[in-house]
C-alpha cells in the first residue's frame, strides 16, 4: 500500500468509479466520483474542500470536530447530496442485530 502525503491524493486515486444509494423508497441518488479533489483545509470548526475548482465548506454543530467526517460530509455535498438526504438514509438503514 503506497504512502500518501495528503488526503487529496488518496481521494483522487481511489475514488475513480460511480454508485448508486438509495436514499429513499422513493428514489435513488446516483454518486459519480471522477471528480479532482484538488485541496483539503482543516480549519475547526470548518472542513474546507476545492472539488474542481470549486469550494465546499462543513462545519461541526454542536459536536466535536472529526477531520474524516468533514471530508466526507463535503464530497457528498459537492455531489448535491443534503445533510437531510443523509439523515434519512441513516434513518431508514438496516441494522443487524
Amino acid at each position: 500500500m503506497p504512502f500518501y502525503d495528503n488526503y487529496y491524493d488518496y481521494i483522487n486515486e481511489h475514488l475513480t468509479s460511480s454508485v448508486s444509494i438509495p436514499i429513499s423508497y422513493s428514489g435513488i441518488v446516483n454518486i459519480t466520483t471522477n471528480a479532482r479533489v484538488d485541496k483539503v483545509i482543516f480549519n475547526p470548526p470548518a472542513t474546507i474542500v476545492y472539488v474542481n475548482g470549486k469550494k465546499y465548506v462543513s462545519k461541526v454543530h454542536d459536536e466535536e470536530f472529526d477531520e474524516e467526517k468533514g471530508v466526507l460530509m463535503c464530497l457528498a455535498k459537492a455531489q448535491g447530496i443534503t445533510h437531510s438526504e443523509l439523515k434519512r438514509l441513516i434513518k431508514n438503514a438496516k441494522r443487524s442485530k
